[in-house]
């Protein structure tokens, strides 16, 4: 009774699903699209892309789980149930084929078009010329003393635009080498840990404790924090 129930509107469920994917899709490329600012382009694109990518390929695959008659042909279809494993046989391998390219080949195509984002000239909104990226060297000038801080521990890099006929500046953020947590006193990325000390060893029957010690290197706020050490396992 529920496989027939299933039966009769899986086309329904899998055109929705379908519509969905490609709609998850349609709306990131329209919010791209719609962006002027290489910066925020960078930022949805390094944000969202892989995600909306993943979310739009699983909506599509279960849209085949739940129609599989509409990739099995007649003449060795069998019966609902035994559709339903050869589809996910299928769903599941482009699932990982799909994950596999996301995670190891992806990156580099992602990260090419973010660089060429990031060092695409800026256009100055005093003179609608291009303008100039400062160095390491050169945008200290610009940069205040927390900034250099996050700089100096590369978990946060700055581009410094400048249009040379005006003066006019553009500061960009972008993420660093390392994720290194905000300071809470002086919200700088500069809050590192500086120490790390088991205070209770685990064991097979009960969980440790350990110790962090934070340090911002910045502005020398400090704080600790504990955590749970999950217990040891048993050797069989």
């Amino acid at each position: 009774m529920f496989l027939d129930i299933l039966d009769k509107f899986s086309p329904i469920l899998s055109y929705l699903l379908i519509f969905s994917g490609i709609l998850l899709f349609a709306i990131y490329l329209v919010k791209k699209n719609l962006l002027k600012g290489n910066k925020e382009k960078y930022n949805l694109i390094s944000r969202n892309e892989k995600r909306v990518i993943w979310n739009s390929i699983i909506l599509w695959l279960a849209a085949l789980l739940i129609y599989p008659k509409k990739i099995i042909p007649d003449v060795v279809r069998l019966n609902y149930l035994l559709d339903f494993l050869i589809v996910l046989i299928l769903a599941l391998s482009i699932a990982y084929a799909v994950y596999y390219i996301l995670k190891h080949y992806y990156p580099d195509y992602i990260n090419r078009r973010l660089n060429r984002l990031r060092y695409k000239p800026r256009i100055s909104p005093k003179t609608g010329r291009p303008m100039k990226l400062l160095t390491e060297e050169e945008e200290d000038v610009y940069l205040d003393e927390g900034m250099q801080a996050e700089e100096d521990v590369f978990s946060v890099d700055y581009d410094v635009w400048i249009d040379e006929d005006t003066g006019y500046t553009q500061i960009e953020k972008y993420s660093g080498k390392y994720a290194i947590k905000q300071c809470p006193k002086c919200n700088y990325q500069t809050f590192k840990i500086e120490k790390e000390e088991l205070l209770i060893a685990p064991t097979v029957i009960s969980s440790g404790e350990l110790l962090k010690r934070y340090r911002c290197t910045y502005c020398d706020y400090t704080e600790k924090e504990i955590f749970n050490v999950v217990k040891l396992k048993e050797e069989k």
